[in-house]
C-alpha cells in the first residue's frame, strides 16, 4: 500500500497516530493524516527488548490483578490530586521505580493509603 492521505478520522474528530490494525498513521508537516501499510520488523527482538517488554506486561498484569476496591483507591488518588496522569500511569511509574519515599509523599498529600504491587520477580 502506498502512502495515502486520508480525512476519514478527521471528520469523526478522532486523532490517530501510530499503528492501528495493519496500518500505520501519522500527521504530515502539512497537518494531513497519512496512512501506509505497517512495516514488519527486520530483526527479531533483542534480549534487552524482551526483558523490558516483560516488565511492562508484568506491570499491566499486576494492575489487572488488583481488586476493584484496590483499583478504586488509585483512581481516587488521581481525582484528589488532580494530576495530569491517569491512575494507571501512576501505577506504572511506581511499579517501575519502586520509589517508596515519593509514593508516601503522594499518599500524604492525597490522604490515601495505596495498595502496592507485588515484589518484582
Amino acid at each position: 500500500m502506498a502512502h495515502q492521505k486520508t480525512r476519514g478520522f478527521n471528520i469523526l474528530g478522532v486523532s490517530v497516530q501510530g499503528d492501528l490494525g495493519g496500518i500505520t498513521y501519522y500527521t504530515s508537516a502539512r497537518r494531513q493524516l497519512v496512512a501506509f501499510a505497517k512495516a514488519p520488523p527486520l530483526n527479531p527482538p533483542s534480549p534487552k527488548q524482551i526483558a523490558i517488554r516483560s516488565v511492562w506486561s508484568d506491570a499491566a498484569e499486576a494492575w489487572r490483578n488488583l481488586t476493584d476496591e484496590q483499583r478504586e483507591t488509585w483512581y481516587q488518588l488521581d481525582k484528589r490530586l488532580r494530576m495530569r496522569l491517569t491512575a494507571y500511569n501512576i501505577w506504572i511509574w511506581f511499579y517501575r521505580s519502586r520509589d517508596e519515599e515519593q509514593l508516601q509523599t503522594i499518599e500524604r498529600k492525597a490522604g490515601l493509603t495505596l495498595p502496592r504491587p507485588p515484589a518484582a520477580g
